[in-house]
Formats: structure tokens, C-alpha cells, sequence
């Protein structure tokens, strides 16, 4: 997953570094990489990117193929797996160091994205 997600985003790197919004939007991306843990609002990323909530959302859409929390998700989920596959850490522990307070939400957001629950991921790792 976190190889076919970053060659998306090398793709999108390529077709939108002439654009001038690029760096903002760039920022933004990293921003959210640097602080994924911590409860993220959609007010602050618009108002460091220099733009209305609506126009950030769009343009950010059209930057990374994900809304701003979808991307964000996509960033806790990859990490939880990076933890849930490498530790022995219990899957609640797992869900708060990647962000997420409540584990049913959690949960429902991992499966969403990775089409399985966090245990059976984790069973992969374990055979």
C-alpha cells in the first residue's frame, strides 16, 4: 500500500509542480505527514495554505485524489499498519499512537481502507 501510495503522489508531484498553488498545496501534504497524530482542523490547513476552507478543499482534492481527511486517515491507517505488523502492541494502543480516540471508529475507518479488520492484518504478519 505505502509503495503504491507514494507513486501516486510522485504522479501527481510531476503533473502539478508547474502549478502555483503547488507549494502551498505541498505544504499542506507535509504539514498533515508531520502531525497526522494530532487532531488536525480543516480551518487551520486553509488558513496556512492562504485559502478559503472550500477553494483548499477542491484544490487539495485535485492535488491528492483524497479530501483533506481522507487523506489524513490514509496517513494513520499506514502507520497503524506499520505498528500492528512490527509490535505486539494491543490494537487500542495502536489506534491512539496513529490518532484515533475512539478504536470503533478506528476500526471501521481500517477497514475501510485496507478491506480487512486490524486483527486479521496483524494475523498476516504473525504466519
Amino acid at each position: 500500500w505505502q509503495l503504491l501510495y507514494n507513486g501516486h503522489l510522485s504522479h501527481i508531484n510531476n503533473q502539478y509542480s508547474r502549478s502555483p498553488m503547488y507549494s502551498q498545496l505541498m505544504k499542506s501534504a507535509d504539514s498533515i505527514s508531520a502531525h497526522f497524530t494530532d487532531t488536525i482542523s480543516l480551518k487551520t490547513l486553509a488558513r496556512d495554505a492562504g485559502l478559503s476552507e472550500g477553494h483548499f478543499c477542491r484544490l487539495f482534492k485535485q492535488f491528492t485524489g483524497f479530501t483533506p481527511f481522507q487523506y489524513i486517515n490514509r496517513k494513520r491507517v499506514t502507520k497503524s499498519c506499520e505498528y500492528l505488523s512490527k509490535t505486539d502492541k494491543k490494537i487500542a494502543e495502536v489506534a491512539a499512537l496513529c490518532g484515533y480516540n475512539n478504536i470503533s471508529y478506528y476500526n471501521r475507518i481500517f477497514l475501510r481502507i485496507m478491506k480487512e479488520t486490524p486483527s486479521s492484518y496483524r494475523k498476516h504478519f504473525q504466519k
